[in-house]
């Protein structure tokens, strides 16, 4: 079975049930004023939109809320896990995200 986020070209090719990819994402400080500029930044950078719109929320929030003067952006990993979604397909699933300030 072939996940249907395959296409997005960024998930390895021919999964098994259980594997996890990461995806490391750098967005500048000044692509962090609002959501749609953190979202445009991850899809820009081949995280699929689903999940882009999903992430956005989470980095924004986290710029928001912390402040780290100096800093050139903020690294944003995404971790997807190939399996079962709720509605019962195996594909790759959105799964976390963290945020990290970087110089």
């Amino acid at each position: 079975l072939q996940s249907k986020n395959t296409r997005a070209g960024i998930f390895p090719n021919n999964p098994s049930i259980g594997d996890t990819f990461t995806q490391t994402v750098y967005i500048s400080i000044e692509d962090t004023y609002t959501v749609l500029d953190v979202y445009s930044s991850l899809v820009g950078s081949g995280v699929p939109a689903a999940y882009a719109t999903l992430a956005a929320a989470a980095v924004f929030a986290f710029a928001s809320d912390f402040s780290n003067p100096g800093s050139a952006g903020i690294e944003v990993t995404i971790e997807y896990y190939y399996g079962y979604d709720n509605d019962g397909e195996i594909r790759w699933n959105y799964r976390r995200v963290w945020c990290d300030f970087y110089a």
